[in-house]
């Protein structure tokens, strides 16, 4: 048996992937549960998640826009020679390292501003802290930041096993750091273990470049194609920065009409929300973007439109039966996942309900985060910016609104109808782009796909009222395996027998990678 890892195809990289984001994603829970375990709901991890805020959006921001804006460029660069190529390498992370000091520099000069602007009713004790995490933080920005350029950089010569299984590393990292040094320093230990991490993938990725990839190490302050890069950067930031500020938006309001333990229960949800996300819709959008960027430069529009189509009704088709799963059975999820230690009864009820509100958006979540590689790749960087303010808008209006009704639940359901919101828009435009209407994406199957979801919703809502259970982590744990593997089973039973196609082409995709594996 031979595998290919230098290399892959757009099946093979979207299951390797896959597998290490589903790897990274259960080892990014357990991290969470172990945080809640510690810390629960309480004022010390608010302070943490409020510190954590900007650091995090700033290399959220880098990781989204750094292989968008890199892999499309580079494609428009006739790179004849690897001294050519090893040039603009070494010239971008020269300066991007520049950037990112001053950036980080900048962090820790102003970083009691920062927190006052994010919450400036905080106690003395909670800013005190934040000002102490967020010295940590400064230095993570500029070696995360630095990882994800060398990480793009692979995913641009279609090398994923490293840069897929850098979130596992890190999160080993964490959770060695927090019980090594926790009874020393408390939640400090887990500050340092994401800079440890990141100063530690920092060194991974930048030996993965000059060894896979071949690139002999030189230094200049200046290459031509910086300018493009630079300007792509900062477009494809701007974009991206919109709905980055749903979790500030969250925050701000939580801190400021909410009790305080909110806003670690908006981000226990939201963890748990994120996990099938990361491994189905994330991890396929970023295996596929190479081959959606080829698509779109080559005039493909064919290829492209089919693409399309398969891609977004596999994913309905997948997360869908997620969502219904995770609203249904939201209180038990988190009972399972996370109540131990510090997390008690109150933080149970404080999490379970903004649960089951991402999950009536998560399938569309999931939908238009794959429909921003098209705008990426056809470059409507303008259109696509327009659309995100259209639905920072619609987050900030909904969330006044419903937060004063249902509280952090209604700050949930505005993030969930804005995702809608989001895809609905998206789905208008692209149709005109690669002639792909919301009709052809629904057609008879869509329909189908619609009526299996009925039927997953009533049996499970009926299981659910007949088997009543305790508290009890055993108790749970039989009832969400009996119930989810008998809906699962229903699901892709009924659709087969009703033809829809998504099952059969799962089972190809998974024969024709094993097939490649045993060649």
């Amino acid at each position: 048996m031979r595998f290919n890892f230098v290399k892959q195809t757009l099946i093979g990289a979207s299951l390797i992937t896959a597998i290490a984001h589903i790897i990274g994603a259960f080892l990014g829970y357990f991290r969470e549960a172990v945080t809640a375990s510690y810390f629960g709901t309480t004022a010390i991890l608010d302070a943490f998640i409020l510190a954590f805020t900007i650091p995090e959006l700033i290399t959220t921001i880098i990781f989204s826009s750094m292989p968008t804006a890199l892999i499309p460029i580079l494609k428009k660069i006739d790179v004849e020679s690897k001294d050519k190529e090893s040039d603009i390498f070494w010239c971008g992370l020269l300066n991007f390292a520049i950037i990112l000091a001053l950036i980080s520099f900048m962090i820790y000069l102003f970083r009691g501003n920062i927190l006052y602007l994010l919450a400036s009713n905080l106690s003395v004790e909670s800013v005190i802290l934040g000002k102490k995490l967020m010295t940590i933080f400064s230095f993570y920005i500029f070696f995360r930041g630095c990882e994800f350029y060398l990480r793009s950089w692979l995913f641009r010569e279609k090398h994923f096993i490293i840069p897929a299984t850098s979130n596992i590393i890190i999160t080993v990292i964490i959770l060695a750091s927090l019980f090594v040094m926790y009874g020393e320093i408390g939640i400090e230990a887990l500050a340092y273990g994401w800079l440890l991490g990141s100063i530690i993938l920092f060194i991974i990725n930048i030996i993965a470049v000059i060894v896979v990839s071949k690139t002999p190490v030189k230094f200049s302050l200046y290459n031509p194609w910086l300018t493009m890069l630079f300007k792509s950067v900062i477009i494809i930031a701007s974009v991206e920065i919109v709905s980055m500020v749903f979790p500030l938006i969250d925050r701000y309001l939580a801190v400021k009409y909410l009790d305080p333990g909110v806003i670690s229960a908006l981000r226990f949800a939201m963890i748990i929300i994120v996990l099938p996300n990361r491994i189905f819709a994330v991890a396929f959008s970023t295996a596929s973007f190479p081959w959606i960027a080829d698509h779109s430069q080559n005039g493909n529009m064919d290829r492209l439109r089919i693409m399309y189509k398969d891609s977004l009704r596999m994913l309905f088709f997948i997360m869908g039966l997620i969502a219904i799963g995770v609203a249904i059975f939201s209180e038990e999820i988190v009972l399972l996942a996370l109540m131990r230690g510090a997390f008690d009864e109150g933080s149970l009820h404080l999490t379970a309900g903004p649960l089951r509100m991402y999950a009536l958006g998560i399938a569309f979540s999931a939908a238009y985060i794959y429909q921003m590689r098209y705008y990426y790749a056809l470059m409507e960087y303008k259109k696509l910016g327009s659309i995100k303010l259209i639905m920072l808008l619609i987050k900030i209006i909904l969330s006044y609104i419903l937060i004063r009704s249902l509280k952090q639940d209604g700050l949930a359901l505005a993030s969930a109808l804005t995702w809608f919101s989001g895809f609905l828009i998206m789905s208008l435009n692209l149709s005109r782009k690669i002639n792909c209407s919301i009709r052809n994406l629904i057609d008879a199957n869509g329909f189908k796909i619609l009526a299996l979801a009925v039927v997953i919703i009533f049996f499970w809502l009926i299981a659910d009222n007949l088997w009543v259970i305790g508290h009890s982590t055993l108790e749970v744990s039989v009832k969400l395996i009996v119930l989810g593997i008998a809906g699962t089973v229903i699901y892709f039973g009924l659709a087969i027998l009703m033809k829809i196609p998504e099952p059969k082409k799962l089972y190809e995709i998974l024969l024709r990678r094993i097939h490649k594996a045993e060649a």
